[in-house]
């Protein structure tokens, strides 16, 4: 399963052997398996996942981590999807910060609420293009 999984990314991204590992893990608790993609940039790193499932090809599974991946990658912004709700609360913190990123989940937008009930913070996320957003987070004035 993780060599077809590994050949569809291979095959669609052009990278090198050295690019991909296999591990095995023994007495895990879940009956499946995960196919992760990791892009070390200089400021971040971000990671891509695709989860089996019963009934869903590996194909499918390396399919949906590389989409993820791409996505990502043509947004042109340097937090992901599941990275921009983490950041926030450490911003918020400090009181101040912003990032780019891409149009927020439902996870974010939750979280951009909780912060504004327990932290005197405004955050705001401005649409910057189709799949570019800026979040922005300030002291409350």
């Amino acid at each position: 399963m993780a060599k077809r999984e590994i050949n569809v990314v291979k095959h669609k991204t052009g990278w090198d052997d050295s690019c991909f590992g296999v591990e095995r893990m023994t007495n895990s608790r879940g009956p499946g398996n995960v196919i992760m993609i990791e892009i070390q940039a200089e400021h971040v790193t971000e990671v891509f996942t695709g989860f089996g499932e019963v009934n869903r090809s590996a194909e499918a599974v390396a399919t949906y981590a590389l989409q993820q991946y791409q996505r990502w990658l043509k947004a042109s912004v340097p937090v992901g999807v599941h990275l921009a709700d983490q950041i926030m609360l450490p911003l918020a913190i400090a009181g101040q910060g912003q990032y780019a990123t891409m149009p927020l989940s439902q996870h974010s937008i939750t979280h951009i609420e909780l912060i504004k009930r327990f932290l005197e913070i405004d955050v705001s996320a401005e649409r910057v293009d189709h799949d570019q957003y800026v979040v922005h987070l300030n002291t409350a004035t």
